[in-house]
């Protein structure tokens, strides 16, 4: 395992993409229209823009996905918590689980960065605040907290479908999540990628336009959903152990 600072891992993106793409920071997207050749994107400030596909990437919000028609099991959706912490006082060559019995439904946990700081974190059905104070209390005294972030992990199955015509949904907004971990990035990058691909072929091949979606839907179900499917059922046979 490796601990990864997600800003940088981010903005790392952030730059290859810019070669070959406009990052626009700062806009919301109000409003999408799927039409018969093309996507209808709506800016905040009025702006119309024009696009063959779209990919939404919108992470747990899904937003615009949700309003064309995508949803993911609402149920599937636990609150987290995460704190940056200092003086953990445990081994940094090891990444720690704990199961107290006030997490509802997932687990805490500790991912030292080196010494001296570390991820302290978890996701529970019920009042996830609590359930943070508590495990501080009772597991990790003398720790000190830098900062603490909220959020939410997936824990079910994926989207039955990851298209709406001409939009292309991946990651989080499509529940690309493994249910045991509540990881998505690598599963994410991975759809991301074949998304690529699909729309790519399309650019060089205007023939294979209208099978875009279906391609990508197809190869999302033999080699994404499937797998993680079968997370999810290891998931819900976790959540029924003692």
């Amino acid at each position: 395992a490796a601990v990864v600072s997600r800003r940088s891992f981010d903005q790392h993106l952030a730059r290859r993409a810019c070669k070959y793409a406009d990052l626009r920071l700062k806009e919301r997207v109000t409003g999408v229209l799927n039409e018969n050749k093309d996507v209808v994107i709506r800016l905040d400030h009025g702006e119309i823009i024009r696009s063959r596909f779209m990919f939404d990437a919108e992470g747990r919000g899904a937003r615009i996905a949700r309003s064309l028609g995508l949803k993911t099991n609402p149920s599937g959706w636990l609150p987290a918590v995460q704190a940056l912490v200092t003086n953990h006082n445990r081994d940094r060559d090891f990444v720690y689980l704990f199961f107290p019995p006030y997490v509802h439904g997932f687990f805490a946990y500790l991912v030292p960065i080196d010494e001296e700081s570390g991820k302290l974190g978890l996701a529970t059905h019920r009042a996830p605040l609590a359930a943070m104070k508590k495990f501080l209390t009772s597991e990790f005294p003398a720790a000190k907290i830098v900062g603490i972030t909220g959020g939410s992990v997936y824990t079910s199955r994926p989207a039955p479908r990851a298209t709406i015509s001409r939009t292309l949904v991946m990651g989080d907004a499509a529940g690309h999540v493994k249910a045991t971990t509540g990881g998505g990035v690598i599963f994410g990058c991975i759809s991301a990628s074949q998304a690529g691909v699909s729309v790519a072929k399309a650019c060089f091949d205007p023939s294979v336009e209208k099978s875009v979606c279906q391609e990508y839907d197809r190869w999302l179900r033999q080699n994404v959903a499937r797998e993680l499917s079968a997370i999810a059922l290891l998931r819900s046979v976790l959540d029924r152990l003692p």
